[in-house]
């Protein structure tokens, strides 16, 4: 007896599900490691002192997959460059260091745009993010934040 068209579908999505499981679990045991997330919460201000102090939520996440990180390097003009309209003012050249997250679902953590996340002593913020096969999980493109302190230090 032939299998219907439409049962024949349902079977492929369900292996084509499982499959994709199967193959983040092993990248998440070869190249995961443990991360923290710092979810940015806005601030409160003390009215009898006048300091503001910003409000984080963290998070820990158990294993997380990092690939390799690539060095880009960015020019920025100078705004004397702009401002004079002439050629004897130059910019900076800086390296902007760029790593791509992927976070299985099963973390049960949804990244955003104002998450910060922080492992071996580097802070990284979120540039991009990206779902994999409906919520499985996120695929986050993160830029290297240097010279800010880290929660641990």
């Amino acid at each position: 007896m032939p299998v219907p068209a439409f049962l024949n579908w349902r079977i492929i999505v369900a292996y084509n599900i499982r499959e994709a499981k199967r193959i983040l679990y092993g990248l998440k045991r070869k190249f995961g490691i443990p991360m923290l997330a710092i979810e940015d919460n806005g601030e409160v201000h003390d009215h009898t002192t006048g300091a503001i102090v910003p409000r984080y939520d963290e998070t820990s996440l158990n294993r997380v997959i990092v690939l390799t990180e690539s060095d880009t390097r960015s020019f920025i003009q100078d705004l004397a460059y702009i401002t004079s309209n002439r050629n004897f003012t130059s910019g900076g050249l800086f390296n902007q260091g760029e790593r791509v997250l992927i976070i299985d679902g099963e973390e049960a953590f949804i990244p955003t745009l104002q998450t910060h996340f922080e492992f071996h002593d580097e802070k990284w913020r979120v540039s991009e993010i990206d779902t994999i096969l409906n919520n499985r999980g996120h695929l986050v493109k993160v830029i290297k934040i240097a010279g800010n302190p880290t929660v641990g230090s």
